[in-house]
């Protein structure tokens, strides 16, 4: 899932911040990790790759669109919804919401394909 300014990946490994460990300085923004065996380094240098979690772990993640997704990690979970007041999205909007949405988009065009194929 791409945004205007980030990418959301899934990665598998045994510990990412130790495969990562020797590219920290050259292309990572680790100001912000909670990983203390890491140092922390290149606050805010343009171009640096940058964990918008600090190191959390995001367990379920749904992607509508740009700047519309929400992700759940470690006890929390944050929403974006560019163009709705953060109070609508705090207390009105949840990620089942959005997992919901997803799914029901996903059935729609699926039902679309499949009336299309047998007309």
């Amino acid at each position: 899932m791409t945004d205007t300014d980030s990418l959301m990946y899934e990665i598998e490994t045994d510990d990412f911040f130790e495969d990562i460990r020797e590219d920290i300085k050259d292309i990572f923004d680790n100001s912000n990790s909670e990983n203390y065996s890491l140092p922390r380094l290149n606050k805010k240098v343009p171009g640096m790759f940058k964990d918008q979690v600090g190191g959390k772990i995001i367990s379920k993640f749904v992607g509508l669109r740009a700047k519309l997704y929400s992700y759940e990690k470690e006890l929390d979970e944050e929403k974006k919804c560019k163009g709705v007041k953060g109070g609508v999205v705090k207390n009105n909007i949840s990620f089942d919401d959005n997992k919901l949405a997803f799914l029901w988009q996903r059935t729609a065009e699926n039902n679309e394909r499949n009336q299309k194929s047998t007309a």
